[in-house]
């Protein structure tokens, strides 16, 4: 699976923001990614809470086309929201209503080897370790490190090319260049507060690996 003409996608978009925001030109570039959207299991101070979770981050095998590749090594930004008993994942704490649910961030890095392959079909199964820093955003739930084991499958394709096209109302280039790809992903391990006894946590989504983008568009309509 090859995608032949990747610049569309980046250079249509660049140029909707130049019409629609009416900046009249725009210009982006985005590293070889992979984003990660998903539930969090977590059970810290002995209470199990459920959340939400993302991270995304720069990743090595999104930078290459081939699909031979054996490693993947990423670090990016980690966030986590974890729901505090008595409220709902979309509510706002309230000072002296309750307790507020525990937003942390921080960083992570990661390293993955493929475990098994279908070339036939695009598929890749990856086996691997994360390690990760976070920090309460609330300044109340310490610094904290985790060990994570990573599954993760995927569907992915060659996303190699470059090309530009005019139009009445503009003008659009872009390239890119590495793997694209689509998949779900299970994490589970152990955290660690420098002020609390090792908990465990544990996480399942979607994943999206994006390759080297850049683009440029101006229009000229108004």
């Amino acid at each position: 699976m090859s995608l032949q003409s990747p610049y569309l996608l980046i250079a249509t978009t660049c140029l909707l923001l130049a019409l629609v925001l009416n900046l009249g030109a725009c210009a982006g570039v985005l590293p070889p990614s992979r984003t990660d959207v998903g539930t969090v299991l977590a059970k810290p101070n002995g209470e199990m809470l459920t959340g939400v979770r993302f991270s995304s981050g720069v990743q090595s095998a999104s930078a290459i086309a081939s699909q031979d590749t054996e490693y993947d090594l990423g670090v990016g930004y980690v966030y986590e929201r974890l729901e505090s008993s008595g409220s709902d994942i979309t509510s706002k704490h309230v000072e002296g209503q309750g307790a507020r649910d525990q937003v942390s961030h921080g960083t992570y890095v990661s390293i993955d080897r493929v475990l098994s392959r279908n070339k036939q079909y695009h598929q890749r199964t990856w086996l691997g370790m994360r390690g990760e820093y976070m920090r309460s955003r609330h300044g109340d739930g310490g610094d904290m490190l985790s060990l994570l084991a990573r599954l993760n499958w995927e569907v992915h394709g060659k996303a190699v090319g470059a090309g530009a096209e005019a139009t009445n109302c503009g003008f659009i280039s872009a390239m890119s260049y590495g793997t694209i790809g689509l998949g779900f992903f299970a994490e589970a391990g152990a955290r660690r507060s420098f002020e609390g006894e090792a908990t465990f946590v544990a996480s399942l989504g979607l994943s999206l690996r994006l390759p080297f983008l850049a683009g440029m568009g101006f229009g000229l309509c108004d």
